[in-house]
């Protein structure tokens, strides 16, 4: 468990590090053209359907700074179009209230990924001072296959859309707004919601695959290089 956690921290910390592939996502997607359909008829904000894709990727970068430092800087998110002379606020109060929730919980998966990633060091490090049998990469792979294959299952039965907003039912405070329409909320129509989210769930999964074999892979080689306890010819289990 400690492999996957440590494995989920780093792929999410790469995806992290390039906004989790938003530019690309942008145009993959559709969310210009989203933008272009859905901007003029917002009933809050004006002008962002005459933005720029590059001041679109800044914005969105900087939602994504926010949330990943506790919320800091939200409300100083802004725009600018040809057609206004200031700069316009980005997000409303309910979008404010929101992403400090999606804050919060970024923070407690920030605590939890430090303390996975450190258990497992710990723990990989101990390999060389009391060695212990570990399985083969195959069998723990047959194992969390069966679960990714049924979560699979159960997310193509129900769909992407359905699952999303029950977890956001489970996960947020019951009284904050976490539901938005395009045409009430930019941040909704710049990210294309919840399709974004769905891309973003897959490249993180994806990404952390090979990372958690890497990480097994090299744990039982340190296995390798130990000579095998008393009574006990092989470390490995095959």
């Amino acid at each position: 468990m400690t492999t996957l956690l440590t494995a989920l921290m780093l792929s999410w910390l790469l995806l992290l590090s390039v906004d989790f592939g938003y530019g690309f996502w942008y145009d993959a997607i559709g969310i210009d053209d989203n933008i272009s359909e859905f901007g003029p008829e917002n009933r809050y904000r004006d002008g962002f359907e005459d933005t720029s894709r590059e001041q679109r990727l800044r914005l969105f970068a900087q939602i994504v700074d926010g949330v990943s430092h506790s919320g800091t800087g939200l409300e100083d998110i802004v725009y600018t179009t040809p057609r206004h002379d200031v700069p316009i606020p980005l997000l409303r109060y309910d979008e404010i209230v929101h992403l400090q929730d999606v804050a919060n919980l970024i923070d407690s998966w920030h605590s939890a990924g430090a303390i996975g990633s450190a258990a497992w060091l710990l723990l990989t490090a101990g390999l060389v001072y009391r060695p212990r049998a570990l399985a083969s990469l195959g069998r723990v792979a047959i194992g969390y296959g069966i679960i990714a294959l049924i979560a699979g299952v159960t997310l193509a039965l129900l769909g992407f859309e359905k699952v999303f907003y029950q977890l956001h039912i489970w996960i947020f405070p019951e009284d904050h707004p976490w539901f938005f329409y395009y045409q009430d909320s930019l941040m909704s129509t710049m990210m294309k919601a919840p399709d974004l989210f769905m891309y973003i769930a897959l490249a993180w999964i994806a990404m952390a695959v090979p990372l958690f074999c890497g990480l097994y892979i090299a744990a039982r080689r340190l296995l390798l290089t130990r000579p095998p306890l008393a009574g006990n010819p092989s470390l490995l289990k095959q």
